[in-house]
């Protein structure tokens, strides 16, 4: 396509790691106008010797993405995140992994017409084989479809999502950026009457 001198050839994983990130911002700007989600729910699933684990909570829009490869005990995850103007710059830790786990949650919220912040937590298993990112899309995907456990506070969501997981949760939550901000923010919602 297009004129012979300006053709490039663009290696595939680059080409769907762009396209993953193009469709996300897109449906980035449009979740930004919806009300948050209410509580706290985890939506999971293993497949290809991967395990995804993903977490929405109420807030505006953040992501992150946590991937760790358990090829051994002392496996500690990458990770990259956005706040709520999205990143600036590529997800150099996660690569595309990161876009094909971010464009599963927006598709899900702007199909629930809700704004929400995302934990997304994947483990590579020894036996995984190479097939590309786009299987991260795939398995959020597949997750998402499944009804979510649903919980009214932070640290029961996070309880649970660690019996999910083969990793410690406990070495994914000192990597994580936007876990300890979540934490430490007050809400008027604190004070107002229950």
């Amino acid at each position: 396509l297009g004129a012979k001198r300006q053709r490039r050839l663009v290696p595939t994983e680059w080409s769907i790691t762009a396209i993953d990130d193009i469709l996300g911002r897109a449906i980035h700007k449009k979740i930004l106008d919806y009300p948050w989600i209410n509580d706290f729910m985890i939506f999971g699933h293993k497949a290809l010797a991967n395990n995804v684990q993903i977490l929405l909570f109420p807030s505006s829009w953040m992501f992150e993405a946590q991937e760790a490869w358990l090829v051994s005990p002392n496996a500690v995850p990458g990770v990259n995140y956005e706040l709520v103007h999205g990143r600036r710059s590529y997800a150099s830790d996660l690569a595309g992994a990161y876009y094909a786990a971010r464009l599963p949650v927006l598709e899900y919220l702007k199909q629930i017409r809700r704004q929400a912040g995302a934990l997304v937590l994947m483990e590579v298993y020894p036996e995984w084989i190479p097939l590309g990112v786009w299987r991260f899309r795939e398995i959020c995907r597949e997750a998402l479809r499944r009804q979510p456990l649903s919980f009214n506070t932070l640290e029961a969501a996070l309880g649970e999502i660690g019996k999910k997981l083969k990793l410690p949760l406990g070495r994914w939550l000192e990597r994580s950026e936007i876990l300890p901000w979540l934490k430490s923010q007050t809400r008027l919602t604190n004070f107002l009457p229950s």
